[in-house]
């Protein structure tokens, strides 16, 4: 399976660093340096995961946060931060699917867990819509099956 990934980072330097480690075998980037960038891109094309900075230059990490959230309800995201005071840190991680520090990016340990995590995050969510999808279709067979028995005890 190729996920597509979305890597929304500012730095040229890290945003290197994060195709080099997600490029390959599994995965497929694209890469964006703001979060309008980002939210053009998210609406051209399907994507698969994110990873998200939080500082951007057109967007504050309230900002970005507020808009990973919209985003988070479509795709998994991983947070990157150079810096997250610890109240941020607890909101992140409750609402996102991991954080990395930037600085880790850099780490071979740090680059295997986050294509482990964008990994395990992916499947997750096939999962989810997979059961949901069972889900709604067993209410839709329940449905006829009811129409069904309606129609028959008329006859």
């Amino acid at each position: 399976m190729l996920i597509h990934t979305l890597i929304v980072e500012d730095d040229p330097i890290t945003q290197a660093a994060l195709r080099e480690t997600l490029d390959g075998d599994d995965f497929h980037t694209t890469c964006v340096g703001t979060a309008i960038e980002a939210s053009i891109a998210m609406q051209r094309a399907s994507f698969d995961a994110m990873v998200l900075d939080l500082s951007l230059p057109d967007s504050s990490p309230r900002q970005t946060i507020q808009r990973g959230r919209v985003w988070a309800k479509l795709i998994p995201i991983v947070i990157l931060s150079g810096h997250l005071p610890d109240d941020e840190r607890e909101l992140v991680n409750a609402e996102f699917h991991a954080v990395m520090e930037k600085r880790d990016a850099f780490f071979p340990v740090a680059r295997a867990a986050l294509r482990a995590t964008i990994h395990s995050a992916v499947l997750h969510r096939e999962r989810i819509r997979a059961l949901t999808g069972q889900r709604a279709g067993l209410v839709r067979v329940s449905n006829a099956l009811a129409s069904l028995d309606r129609l028959l005890a008329r006859a």
